[in-house]
């Protein structure tokens, strides 16, 4: 509707043209929204990283469970990066990948929880930290890999609503 309100408002006699700007339009306000949905899945990404980041630390801080208050924080950053994998994963699935690029959720999903469980498994058996550390790690290369696709996507995007813009710009003024 707002398309159609948009091109009414200009004058274009050949319908053809007028149906070429309606689409690109429709494009570019899909791609503005397809963006929006990249820097949120990128934001809570970018909290996830910093979380297993933190939980990396007070891991190898924490030697072979000697230090019971940085294996504390590290259970307590843990529980934070799940929920924020969650939110992440899900923000991901709402995003259309224009780049041919895709971001294997299910498999990213199961780094995560293989974590978390992993995690909690060898705490409460006390089998040491460095399974919980190689898990942590490993997670947070699957998410170092997520985000960089996450930024060349955002990159394609932006690019492409750019020369959609030109495209507009020139019917515009053919108009």
């Amino acid at each position: 509707e707002l398309i159609n309100k948009k091109v009414e408002t200009i004058y274009i006699e050949d319908e053809e043209t007028r149906q070429d700007l309606k689409g690109l339009i429709k494009r570019k306000e899909d791609m503005n929204a397809n963006i929006v949905e990249i820097d949120e899945a990128i934001c809570y990404g970018e909290k996830a990283l910093e979380s297993i980041e933190k939980t990396i630390a007070e891991l190898e801080a924490a030697g072979d469970f000697e230090n019971p208050q940085n294996m504390n924080d590290a259970r307590n950053y843990a529980e934070q990066t799940h929920r924020l994998l969650g939110k992440f994963k899900k923000e991901i699935s709402d995003i259309t990948m224009v780049t041919g690029t895709e971001i294997a959720v299910g498999a990213f999903e199961n780094f995560s929880d293989l974590f978390f469980d992993s995690l909690i498994f060898d705490w409460v058996v006390q089998l040491g930290i460095s399974k919980s550390l190689d898990a942590a790690k490993n997670t947070k290369n699957q998410l170092d890999k997520a985000m960089s696709k996450l930024y060349e996507e955002k990159v394609t995007e932006e690019f492409m609503v750019r020369h959609i813009e030109e495209q507009i710009n020139q019917i515009m003024e053919k108009a």
